[in-house]
């Protein structure tokens, strides 16, 4: 995998970390500093982005039916989403005072483990899984889904396939109102951020990415996009807020792989490696230190930022250890089991 996607992914997931602590800063943190933590969610608009522009990327010269396609993205994803939903699950069954932010119920259960999207039983008005994270998953199983039926087609058109799939099921989206999550989720113009990657990679593919003194003003310029994305600006819309800046930042970054200033963020990239873990793992870890918090009895900025370190230390350590321990041998294990079947094998 290309190393400067990998080191954005990792970045990516700590953006998310950073976004959920401020959940635990506004319950238990002093106060001092005067901000929602909003701007790190957008970490999960990269990722969308960096997906959409994966799957043209690996599909390109990797022969690959829709099943074997599915196959892969199945193993890839959900063996270790199923292991923290049930960890989410036996922690509402047996310590439920200690879960704020969700309960049991038996079909929002279920949908949550197979990725249809549901009202949250807690929080009603937003549509997300038993592991609340998971919400951007039931987006990516959706476009698995979407990209799998493009297999069919030649490499050249495949893009043109999802520009008139993913457009055409955004407004529908936006000729009708209804409440129902499952329409609401696939006609959301959060998935145009997966089309914005597919034109990445569409890009890459033909005639590479800019060069790199361009690449450089992309990203500058993507993250000041970013930091000028207020919640006023967000108004009109996540897609245009962080989903451009996202496609900017992926180009910029795709155009400086092979500059000394990726190269030298090597090392970060075992975060990215394991960012899936990271992503999935780290509201437990959050949920934790926000109980301890909750019992220190003082409160000031200096605290607030000895809890800011410990929790993105914690959860890169504990997404790695989850990444080590789970992801890969689970992954490596039906791999193993898959290659046995009779269309394991890439068509030619």
């Amino acid at each position: 995998m290309l190393l400067g996607v990998q080191i954005l992914r990792g970045i990516a997931a700590i953006s998310v970390v950073f976004h959920h602590f401020g959940v635990q800063y506004q319950r238990y943190g002093s106060g001092t500093i005067d901000s929602e933590f909003t701007l790190g969610a957008a970490g999960v608009d990269i990722f969308f982005v960096i997906s959409g522009f994966i799957m043209i990327y690996i599909t390109a010269k990797k022969g690959l039916s829709p099943r074997q396609f599915l196959g892969e993205r199945i193993i890839r994803i959900a063996p270790l989403y199923w292991f923290y939903t049930l960890g989410m699950v036996v922690a509402l069954l047996s310590i439920p005072s200690f879960v704020k932010s969700s309960k049991f119920e038996l079909s929002h259960t279920i949908n949550s483990f197979f990725f249809i999207p549901d009202y949250h039983p807690v929080f009603e008005e937003h549509i997300w899984p038993l592991l609340i994270q998971g919400w951007s998953l039931n987006y990516e199983v959706f476009f698995y889904a979407v990209f799998a039926l493009a297999l069919v087609l030649s490499h050249r058109r495949r893009f043109t396939y999802l520009l008139v799939i993913l457009v055409t099921l955004v407004l529908i989206g936006a000729s009708f109102t209804h409440e129902n999550p499952v329409l609401t989720t696939y006609t959301n113009p959060l998935i145009l951020e997966f089309l914005g990657g597919a034109a990445v990679g569409k890009i890459y593919l033909a005639g590479g990415p800019p060069k790199p003194q361009l690449g450089r003003t992309l990203v500058i310029t993507s993250l000041l996009l970013f930091l000028l994305s207020t919640s006023e600006l967000l108004q009109f819309g996540r897609v245009i807020s962080w989903g451009i800046p996202s496609i900017m930042l992926l180009l910029g970054v795709l155009s400086l792989e092979n500059d000394t200033s990726v190269q030298k963020l090597s090392k970060f990239k075992i975060v990215g490696d394991s960012s899936f873990s990271l992503y999935l793992s780290h509201t437990f870890i959050l949920a934790i230190i926000g109980y301890i918090w909750s019992h220190t009895g003082t409160k000031s900025l200096s605290l607030d930022l000895a809890f800011l370190a410990i929790s993105l230390l914690s959860c890169t350590l504990v997404g790695y250890l989850s990444f080590v321990l789970v992801e890969k041998p689970s992954a490596r294990f039906l791999n193993k089991y898959r290659a046995r079947c009779p269309d394991a094998q890439p068509s030619n």
